[in-house]
């Protein structure tokens, strides 16, 4: 019970220390998985096929773009105005579902890829290392990005 009181006088007295670095490795990380996902699936994984059967390939990367990048732009916009409460919690909220969205991309786009044949063989090692790589760092983000919104929640009256 003491270590209790302890612990939550330790997170009032610096809430808003936490709450601005949660904040912004959430942030970050969200940012990061999208982006690292797009350069690396672009960049390094050989396609195959005509040009009709290349096009869904740019359609799953603005896909990536979208949630994870979008996740992290709505986030950044809820806590960026503190000031309307609800606005806050919306926003933030529907991050936090971009950011789960993204998680089911990613479990999506690994099937998608051994099923099209779209991708050459040799790369197909690749793009799962890069999707597993980029879910790792979003599932991280996600973890920062929950305690954020949960102690935005409980101290949302106070300013940081």
């Amino acid at each position: 019970r003491k270590i209790l009181k302890e612990v939550k006088l330790a997170f009032d007295k610096n809430n808003i220390k936490i709450r601005s670095l949660t904040n912004l490795l959430g942030i970050g990380l969200l940012f990061a998985a999208g982006l690292y996902f797009v350069l690396f699936i672009d960049l390094y994984v050989e396609f195959q096929g005509e040009a009709s059967e290349i096009v869904p390939i740019a359609i799953w990367l603005f896909m990536a773009i979208i949630f994870a990048v979008g996740a992290g732009i709505l986030y950044f916009f809820g806590d960026s105005n503190k000031h309307k409460r609800t606005l806050t919690i919306v926003l933030k909220a529907i991050g936090i579902v971009f950011s789960f969205a993204y998680i089911g991309y990613i479990v999506v786009f690994k099937n998608w890829v051994n099923t099209s044949g779209n991708i050459k063989f040799d790369s197909l090692s690749l793009a799962h290392t890069t999707a597993t790589i980029s879910l790792i760092i979003n599932i991280l983000a996600l973890v920062f990005i929950l305690a954020n919104f949960v102690l935005s929640v409980v101290y949302i009256d106070e300013e940081y």
